[in-house]
């Protein structure tokens, strides 16, 4: 059976559980799961206590044992349901939807953030199964998202180290003719975005900005 991870129609799989909570106004969080995922027992009520606390944060997650995350990942993000009504409660049908949702997020002035002492246990580790050509899904991600040239090579680059077959497919992908790219406000965002933190790393202000996906 073919896999769908880093694929666009992945989303929709992900959407027919979505559509039934569309009209469901009483749904205050959702949360998006993997069957390869261990949670503690406090995983839901600790992360939402938190949430209830800072009405600016539209997603949150923990983080996996053993892997470094800055961002929500796309299984165990728990999204704010009134900033997703607001996005018609769907993912969007394209590469990159799992990150366009927390970029979507933050440009709209919204925060979105990872847990480090909040711990996910995972019976296999990220992509360790991933197909170096499955990357080029990723490229294609980028693309669509609004990634700079820069940034990306800079991603391409660091990501060589660990894998240089997947990082070539990635470079692939950006570099691909695709058409179906997010609407011209979020990529401006993304773009003013690195822009932004290049500027800053120059100047010695560097700081964290979150991006994407989860490959």
């Amino acid at each position: 059976m073919p896999s769908f991870v880093g694929r666009k129609e992945l989303a929709e799989t992900v959407n027919v559980g979505l559509r039934k909570l569309h009209d469901d106004n009483k749904c205050q969080f959702v949360m998006i799961t993997g069957a390869d995922l261990l949670f503690p027992k406090n995983y839901l009520s600790e992360i939402i206590e938190r949430m209830n606390k800072n009405p600016k944060i539209a997603v949150a997650s923990g983080v996996v044992e053993k892997e470094f995350s800055i961002e929500p990942r796309g299984p165990g993000r728990i999204v704010r349901c009134d900033f997703w009504r607001k996005l018609d409660f769907l993912y969007p049908v394209n590469y990159g939807w799992e990150g366009y949702l927390l970029l979507k997020a933050q440009s709209m002035g919204y925060e979105v953030i990872s847990y480090p002492d909040i711990i996910i246990k995972t019976q296999r580790k990220t992509g360790a199964r991933y197909e170096p050509k499955r990357y080029y899904y990723y490229g294609l991600a980028l693309k669509a998202l609004g990634y700079t040239p820069t940034y990306t090579l800079a991603k391409v680059l660091l990501f060589a180290k660990k894998k240089p077959s997947g990082a070539y497919h990635m470079l692939r992908g950006y570099l691909a003719k695709n058409d179906q790219l997010y609407e011209p406000e979020l990529r401006k965002y993304v773009h003013d975005s690195q822009n932004q933190n290049i500027l800053n790393i120059q100047i010695g202000r560097a700081h964290v900005w979150t991006p994407v996906t989860d490959q």
